[in-house]
Parts: C-alpha cells; structure tokens; sequence
C-alpha cells in the first residue's frame, strides 16, 4: 500500500512537472493517436487539449510531411533505440491551429508499456526566433560582403535597393539626397511581381521633395525610424502629394512600412524604405535589424561617395594639367614669338609692326589672366568661399555693360546682339561686377555656338518677388540628355565647338548666381536653340 501511494504521487508529480515545460510534450500511441497534450503544446500549437487529445497527430504536421510521418514513427518503434534527441534529428515542422508553419526541434522517448506496446513522448521547441535571427545573421552577412564587392557609386546603389528583397521586405525604396540638395528615388520589386511595375513608375515620376508630406522626409530631417504597421487608404491620402501617386501606392499591395535613414559621418545620405505585401506586418522588433542594415548600406554608400570623389578629383587635377598645358601654352608661345621679334629688331623700321606686336602680347597676356582668374574662381566656389559684395543695381545698365563687352565679337561674326528691359524691372540688391561676370559667361558662349545670321537676345523680367534675365541664342541647342550636366566643370568637351575655352564658365556662373541667392535654369531645343535664365532676388540678402 504505501508503495502504491508513492507511485500514485510520483505520477502527479511529473504530470505537475510536465505541464509546466515550456517546450511542447506531446505523447502518442501505437495508432498515434496523441495520449498527452501538455500546456507548452497548447500554445505552442493554438489547441486546447480537450480539442486534439484522442485524435491524429499528424493534424500538427504540415500536409507535404502527413505521408510519410507515420512509417518514420513505426520504424522507430522496431528499432533498439529508446531515444532520440534534439540536434541528432533533421529539421522538422509544426502546423498551428492558425494553419501556420513554424520550424522546430524534436526528441522523442520510446516507452515500454507492461502490455508490450509502446507510448511515444516527443519535445518539441520552437525554434522560428532562432531560425529567424539565423537567416538575419546571414543576410547582414551576405550584405556586407556584397556591398564590400564594389566601390562604384551606381553599383553600390543598385545593390542596396535589391539585397533586402524578399529576405526582410517584399519591395525596397532608397531615397538618396544629392549633393544638390534635391532627392534621387531608386526602388525594387521582384520582376512579375504585384508590387514591381507600379513601384517603378513611383521612382520615376514621384520622387518626393522636402515640401512632400512623405514620412521619408520626417524620416530624413529628424534621422528617426518612422513604423508604419498599417498602411490604410487614410494613410495613403495624408501621405501622398497627389491621387495618381496614391493609387500606384494603392497598386502596389504595400500593407506595412519600416522606414530608416542612412546616415556616415554625422551627415544624411537618403533613406531606406522595407515595404512588405503580405506575411506579418513590421513591427518594434524589426527596427534594430532595419537599423543595423541602414547603417551598413550608410558606411557603403558613403564610402562609394568617397570614392566618386577622389576620382572626380584626380580627374578634375588631370582638366586643370591639360588646360595649363595646351590653353596656356599658345599664348604663351604667341608672347615668347613676338617678344622674341622685339628683341631682334626686325620690327624697328615699321611702327605698325611693332604696334601689331605689342597688341598680341596685350591680348595673349590678357587670355592667360582670364584663364587662370577662371581657375581661381572655380576653386573659389567649390570651397564655398565666394564672396560679394552687393548694392543697388540697374538691371538695365548691367545688360548694356555686357552687350558691350560682346558687341564687336558679335559684329564680327554675323550675329544679332539685343537688349530688352520691361519696364516694370525694378533694381536688385546685387554684387554688380560679379552678376556681370555670370551674365557674360553665357554671353560668351551663345555667342561663340550661334552661327552667322543667328541671333543672341538678353532680356529681362519681373518674376514674382524676382528679377529673371534670360539670355536666348538661336544656336545648336543641347540634347535633353546633356542638361543635367550643362553646370559642370568642362562640360564645354560633350558639347564641342569650333572653340576651345576653359569649360569653366556655366560653372562660375551657377556659383555667382547661388551666391546671390538666386538659381539658374536652362532649357534648349536642338535645333532651334537655348535659353539660360538667371533668376535672382530684387532684394537679396548677399
């Protein structure tokens, strides 16, 4: 009796023990049909016990594993061994009630009954966070190791916006600010799939701008994660600048947001947007795994920039070697020649002759300081050092100091030089010298790509709380895909001409206009010609 008692007391006591596990204990038996269901399984499965205890176990199987479990369980049971443990198993998998697979690790206990037939105990562990925080690990693996392939700025963009996918998101969008200020959008989805075509077309032609009511522009300004579980049709309607951009985001499935900047150096390189379609919405627990991809993709990026730098700087060294070499050696060569004529005496009998000497010494000279004024300026602006120094202008007498600066050269060459001024024009407050230095650097340059009987027209006109001065020639024209470009340093080699000149005008003028805080803009039709338009205050505050 008191053995009897101890038996009876043991068996509460595991059953105590059992229930208590955290991992999942379920027992079955020669039919497996499931004997014991304890609380770990409960909810590790989503059942009550009452719910499977008597029934199949093969109703916590995914269906493609049912066939073939049964015969593995029986095999079991003829074998000598007693046990098997976890991580001497392959990988096995649970169904949930929800109809949710979820990876796990299993022991199973063979146990003998007195009536030669046995019971089959498994514990079973859910092993999703483990697998889960594996795949992470590899794929911040996988993504270090990608972005380290490649210096190339473009590279390493394209390569941004498509590792995420489909390991965290099932779309991804980079915004990336550009050193002018304005943003660049780059976006991916797998081809063929509901969200890549309508994404596509939103990096195209809905790239925001920082009066956009995008959270990525939150996102860019306080350098926070933005989470956005949801993403309703209301959401939708707040966050986007118009219908159109609306209903492609509505395209696109998007029903949860995790957005996150990148940001090296202490400074704001872009965004980065995960965006998922379907599965689980993104929540707190995703933002360090968002956090630690953004600041990888940061460290690449910034390192690409770095490098695009170092190379535009050894190239732009390498412009300025070739510019002191050739531009500078013809009139050099043209002093060292008529100097030389001097100094022999072969033009004491003409005065004329020496006259024509000492002139193209004069006009040579003045080149080579024009030339290396150029490169000081440039250099200048670059540094962000320009300086000037501002008063009350007429715009009118600034238009007919340059008109008269290009009167001879336009005369010479069979074009048209005119000056309009509305007279609704008032003065600005303006560094006149240096407005005059921007105004004839394209001056210069229609006039220089404006054939014989062609046309250069400066003219001028309120714009708002602005002057705009447009400078319009019936040359050539630039092809669309060149504009972008048209403000950089020696961007005079894609476009040609008969002339060589240092390629640093449009430059200087971009930076003396943004020194006034104003802006230039060009437009062109090749074939019918340009128009560079300055745009400043009537009041700056230069």
């Amino acid at each position: 009796m008191p053995t009897r008692a101890l038996t009876v007391a043991d068996a509460v006591l595991f059953e105590q023990i059992l229930e208590i596990a955290a991992d999942a204990i379920v027992t079955i038996d020669e039919t497996q049909d499931i004997v014991h269901f304890n609380r770990g399984a409960e909810q590790m499965f989503g059942y009550d016990a009452k719910e499977v205890l008597g029934t199949p176990l093969n109703r916590l199987l995914p269906e493609r594993f049912r066939a073939a479990h049964p015969a593995y369980v029986s095999s079991f049971g003829r074998s000598a061994e007693t046990a098997r443990l976890m991580g001497h198993r392959r990988e096995v998998y649970g169904l949930r009630k929800n109809g949710t697979e979820f990876p796990a690790e299993a022991s199973i206990l063979k146990i003998d009954r007195t009536d030669g037939r046995h019971l089959y105990t498994a514990v079973v562990r859910d092993v999703t966070e483990r697998k889960a925080l594996e795949r992470r690990q590899q794929f911040l693996a996988d993504l270090s190791a990608t972005l380290a392939g490649s210096l190339e700025y473009e590279s390493t963009l394209a390569s941004l916006v498509r590792l995420p996918v489909p390991v965290v998101a099932d779309g991804c969008v980079i915004d990336v600010v550009r050193e002018s200020g304005t943003l660049r959008r780059l976006a991916y989805a797998p081809p063929g799939s509901l969200m890549a075509d309508p994404l596509t077309t939103l990096a195209a032609h809905h790239a925001p701008d920082w009066d956009s009511p995008a959270v990525v522009i939150d996102v860019l300004r306080t350098r926070e994660p933005a989470l956005v579980r949801d993403v309703t049709d209301e959401w939708l309607e707040a966050h986007t600048d118009t219908a159109e951009e609306a209903s492609l985001r509505r395209a696109t499935g998007v029903r949860s947001l995790l957005i996150v900047p990148l940001v090296a150096r202490d400074q704001v390189l872009g965004a980065l947007t995960l965006m998922r379609a379907s599965g689980e919405p993104y929540g707190e627990s995703d933002i360090p795994l968002a956090i630690d991809v953004a600041s990888r993709a940061a460290l690449a990026l910034d390192n690409a920039r770095l490098y695009r730098d170092a190379r535009h700087a050894t190239q732009a060294r390498d412009e300025v070697l070739g510019i002191v070499s050739h531009d500078l050696r013809n009139p050099l060569s043209a002093i060292a020649m008529c100097s030389k004529a001097l100094l022999d005496g072969r033009a004491e009998e003409s005065p004329a002759t020496r006259r024509e000497l000492a002139a193209a010494i004069n006009e040579s000279a003045g080149w080579m300081s024009r030339l290396i004024q150029d490169l000081l300026d440039v250099s200048t602006i670059e540094a962000g050092r320009l300086s000037v120094q501002c008063s009350r202008e007429s715009v009118a007498d600034i238009l007919e100091r340059v008109a008269s600066m290009f009167a001879r050269v336009t005369e010479e060459r069979g074009v048209t030089l005119t000056v309009t001024v509305n007279d609704d024009v008032p003065e600005i407050r303006a560094d006149g010298e240096r407005l005059i230095q921007a105004i004839a650097n394209l001056v210069g340059n229609a006039a220089k790509f404006t054939g014989r009987g062609g046309a250069v027209r400066l003219h001028a006109r309120t714009l708002g709380n602005d002057v705009a001065i447009d400078v319009e020639d019936t040359g050539p024209g630039i092809a669309a895909d060149e504009l972008p470009y048209v403000f950089e340093r020696y961007w005079h080699k894609a476009r040609g001409g008969s002339e060589r000149g240092s390629g640093l005008g449009l430059a200087i003028a971009k930076g003396i206009v943004d020194a006034h805080g104003g802006r230039i803009e060009v437009r062109s039709t090749v074939g019918v010609g340009t128009v560079f338009t300055i745009v400043v205050p009537r009041d700056g505050s230069c």
